[in-house]
């Protein structure tokens, strides 16, 4: 638990950079920052690219929030492909039971 802590705080102002980069507001950089948390928590990070893990969580709440073209937009601004963000959306959607 004291390394995950460590490693969000690590990473915490790079969730700040890529949140600003995707145009996201407060509420959205909030959630973004506590989902990665859970996730890291539970060892989902591992092995990822954060860029990759951001967009998957991005994916999710705009997803939920009803805005279908951002797998699209997020694949342009970070440079992976959709199916690799559908791909650990899924895999985080299954593990921390996300609803939808």
């Amino acid at each position: 638990m004291e390394c995950a802590i460590k490693r969000f705080n690590t990473n915490e102002r790079l969730i700040d950079l890529t949140c600003e980069q995707f145009g996201l507001t407060g509420y959205y950089t909030e959630e973004v920052k506590r989902l990665y948390y859970t996730a890291l928590e539970k060892g989902l990070t591992r092995g990822k690219p954060l860029e990759l893990t951001f967009s998957a969580i991005t994916y999710y709440l705009r997803k939920k929030d009803g805005i279908k073209d951002s797998e699209q937009e997020l694949s342009s601004i970070i440079g992976y492909t959709g199916k690799q963000i559908r791909k650990q959306y899924r895999r985080l959607k299954r593990e921390l039971r996300w609803a939808q």
